[in-house]
């Protein structure tokens, strides 16, 4: 798998907060079943987006989560980054270690190119670039 776990999470619950109208504020329990993500996730990976400033938190009645800058300038690199995700990681996918250019794995040449991919699709990926009416 490329992305961890709580990556893909935090994709999720963002495509659902991308989703929302302006000023609605969705819950963690509605971000849990809407994403099917875990409620413990839910609220692992909310701290996180608050921390990075991509979600703003609101308590109370009302209350919930929503985005803190509008779809368009939250980049999946952003969300990445803020659960600490590294794309570039340089991790051998066949050896133990990081990956040496200087004695490159059979692997090497086919891995680096889809990290570049990988990491491309992050920078230029926003929320804004989703199809809002898909189910």
């Amino acid at each position: 798998m490329i992305l961890s776990r709580t990556a893909i999470y935090a994709l999720r619950v963002l495509t659902l907060l991308g989703r929302a109208a302006p000023a609605e504020n969705l819950t963690a329990a509605r971000l849990s079943s809407g994403a099917s993500v875990p409620r413990h996730y839910v609220n692992k990976v909310m701290q996180q987006l608050v921390a990075a400033g991509i979600v703003s938190a609101t308590r109370g009645q009302g209350g919930g989560f929503q985005l803190a800058r509008p779809p368009r300038r939250v980049r999946f690199a952003d969300v990445l980054a803020a659960v600490n995700m590294d794309l570039q990681i340089g991790q051998c996918v066949f050896r133990a270690g990081p990956c040496r250019t200087s004695d490159p794995c059979i692997l090497h040449a086919a891995w680096s190119e889809l990290q570049e991919r990988v990491d491309d699709w992050a920078r230029r990926t926003t929320l804004a670039d989703l199809d809002t009416t898909a189910p």
